[in-house]
């Protein structure tokens, strides 16, 4: 197998220097590319993510901190080492470019010993970056993969639903106007995790419509408390446990359960939206029917999600506003 050579790109709305870079580095073992312009760099990084950015300051129409901000704001591209190549050596522009994200300094006429070291560092960083993105996330993978085997152990029919949830999740995410589809089926896997909490008893009254006890009620009321608190201890999932925390008993299908939350986002009406679409379809509904229910009974979901999905659908379904007792009142 042929080993990748590191790949810098160098980044100066002079061509010239471009060239002179690239010389002094491709003797060297390193696959080099070059853009004149912000854009032309940005659009680079997009198509194929450099090891380290060489970045001219000084440059008509983006600025080279401009760009070191662009790179440095985006999460896919932050771990990127940006080593501003400038003549400006007075301490306020090297402040403004640190505040950019800059990692690193060359100074021009550039020396070719220093733009070596200054490349084996960086590329260096970069090393150390990926190896820890690397162990982060298989840390996340494998505490996600624990939570959800809890899950199905615990309460299969819990476990069950959290699956329809998740791969409806990903088919309505799109349709419904969310990017953050990650975030929903995470949520929609891990949501029940706090279940657990619940007594077997409990969870076995609620799934035959039988009464609960108070301390019982008192307990389901918590989950969604539970669950957030689980799932914000694993590194960067706290924005799928804070949706989580909004979300009501009536997701897990305790809707005579009254509990207080947190302001109802969009993600955490549309986890409900999806959820109670579940449950109708569950329960025998076709995917018709379901929205035709939920139409009907308007405090089941979000108007203007159930909009979306409607359109999305193309289902004909008659205006709210029919009575009739709710199918979703399982305590």
């Amino acid at each position: 197998m042929t080993r990748r050579l590191p790949r810098i790109l160098v980044v100066d709305d002079e061509p010239l220097n471009c060239e002179l870079l690239e010389a002094m580095l491709v003797p060297r073992g390193y696959d080099v590319v070059t853009a004149n312009s912000g854009a032309e760099a940005l659009a680079e990084i997009q198509r194929h993510p450099p090891d380290t950015v060489l970045l001219d300051v000084m440059m008509p129409g983006m600025t080279g901190n401009e760009v070191c901000a662009r790179i440095k704001g985006r999460a896919d591209t932050s771990p990127i080492p940006v080593v501003m190549v400038t003549a400006l050596r007075d301490t306020e522009h090297r402040v403004r470019a640190l505040e950019a994200g800059a990692d690193d300094f060359l100074s021009k006429p550039v020396d070719k010993t220093e733009l070596l070291a200054r490349v084996r560092t960086s590329l260096k960083v970069k090393a150390a970056r990926d190896a820890e993105r690397q162990l982060l996330e298989a840390t996340l993978k494998s505490a996600v993969q624990v939570l959800t085997e809890l899950i199905s152990t615990i309460d299969q029919p819990a476990f069950a639903h959290a699956l329809a949830v998740r791969d409806r999740v990903s088919e309505l995410a799109g349709p419904l106007g969310f990017r953050s589809k990650w975030m929903l089926e995470l949520a929609s896997m891990l949501a029940p995790v706090g279940i657990v909490t619940v007594p077997e008893e409990a969870r076995a009254k609620a799934r035959a419509q039988k009464h609960v006890t108070t301390a019982e009620r008192n307990v389901m009321a918590k989950v969604s408390q539970v669950s957030h608190d689980l799932v914000a201890r694993i590194p960067r999932l706290e924005p799928v446990a804070e949706i989580i925390l909004g979300l009501s008993p009536a997701y897990y299908g305790w809707h005579s359960i009254s509990a207080s939350v947190r302001a109802r986002g969009p993600e955490i009406q549309a986890l409900e939206l999806v959820s109670a679409l579940c449950q109708l379809e569950r329960e025998g509904r076709t995917r018709v029917e379901a929205i035709d229910y939920l139409r009907k009974h308007p405090r089941r979901a979000d108007p203007t999600l159930l909009a979306r999905l409607i359109a999305h659908e193309g289902a004909r379904v008659e205006q709210p506003g029919a009575d009739g007792e709710s199918p979703f009142e399982v305590i």
